[in-house]
Formats: structure tokens, C-alpha cells, sequence
């Protein structure tokens, strides 16, 4: 339902597929009906996210404390390394984002600052430490979609790119 407020805002009201009272409140009715309808449509097709204040960084340790805490199943180079991305890159840079309002152009953007401090290769390694964190975000429900799985990895450079001429020793069959 929308009802107008003594403040002349518009709040929108209405159940999730879970059968709880959610409510968001909007300037204009345009707004306000926009979003019910698309807020309903979710809610019948069971992919109703409800808003989380949960920050990237917080998701990122609950995401580590599950990796400390599963027994034995992986090397500690593995875990220091994970813990590392954490701590040098993906706190410092994005910590404070709220997983729900992350977006693939920022993503996108802190990838090309990673690039440059450290080479791709490892900018690389550090996406796909930040994909699984928000993989978890996801499983959660923090989030509806992953936006780190749509961003570009930066290419890594090979040394023989340049434009070179195939000569018959290379060739292993004539």
C-alpha cells in the first residue's frame, strides 16, 4: 500500500515473501509506485533482498572467519594470502561500502588502482579473493547479484606480444 505521510512524503508498505513488514519511504508518488511495483513483482518471484548495513570489509572478515575456522582444509600460505588481499586491499579500499551499494564501475575503478601499485597478475588474485566474499554476501541474502563476477580482470602482459614472424623452425610440421 501507499499511504502519504503528515511530512507529505510517500511511504510505501508491504509483506516479503517471508511474511515480514517492510516499509520505504519516498519524495514523490511516482517513485513510490515504481517501487512497489517492482518491489511486488520480486517479492512474488521469491527474490525479494531485504536492505542490509552490512559493509563490504565486515564481510570480508566473516568470509575469512569461515576459511580460519574450517578445520584443517586449507594451507596456511593460502590463509595468510587471503588475509593479506584483505587487509592491504579490499578493507582499505572498499571496507567501508555497504554490500548492497557496491557497483561494478567501482569495482572496476579500485581494480585499475590496485594495477597500479602491483602487477595484474596479482591485482587478479586479489578480484578473485573479493568475487568469493561477495559470493557470501549473496548466499546471505546481503545482496541479490555478485557484482564482482561482472568486472574485468586487468590483462596480464606476456613477453612475446609483439609481432612476430613465424619461421619454418618454429612450425613442428611442415
Amino acid at each position: 500500500a501507499i499511504n502519504k505521510t503528515e511530512a507529505g512524503t510517500w511511504v510505501v508498505k508491504f509483506r516479503d515473501q517471508h511474511k515480514h513488514q517492510r516499509e520505504r519511504t519516498f519524495d514523490t508518488y511516482k517513485q513510490a509506485s515504481e517501487y512497489q511495483k517492482t518491489v511486488l513483482a520480486e517479492v512474488a518471484k521469491g527474490q525479494y533482498v531485504a536492505p542490509s548495513s552490512e559493509t563490504v570489509g565486515e564481510m570480508a572478515q566473516q568470509w575469512f572467519q569461515k576459511k580460519l575456522d574450517a578445520e584443517k582444509s586449507y594451507r596456511r600460505s593460502t590463509l595468510v594470502g587471503w588475509e593479506g588481499h584483505i587487509r592491504l586491499y579490499i578493507k582499505p579500499s572498499l571496507g567501508d561500502v555497504k554490500c548492497r551499494d557496491l557497483t561494478v564501475e567501482q569495482v572496476e575503478k579500485t581494480l585499475s588502482e590496485w594495477g597500479a601499485r602491483v602487477s595484474p597478475k596479482m591485482t587478479n588474485k586479489v578480484l578473485t579473493t573479493l568475487i568469493s566474499i561477495m559470493n557470501l554476501a549473496k548466499k546471505h541474502k546481503r545482496v541479490r547479484d555478485n557484482v564482482a563476477e561482472y568486472a574485468d580482470r586487468l590483462k596480464v602482459a606476456t613477453e612475446d606480444e609483439g609481432d612476430t614472424e613465424v619461421t619454418g623452425d618454429m612450425v613442428f610440421t611442415a
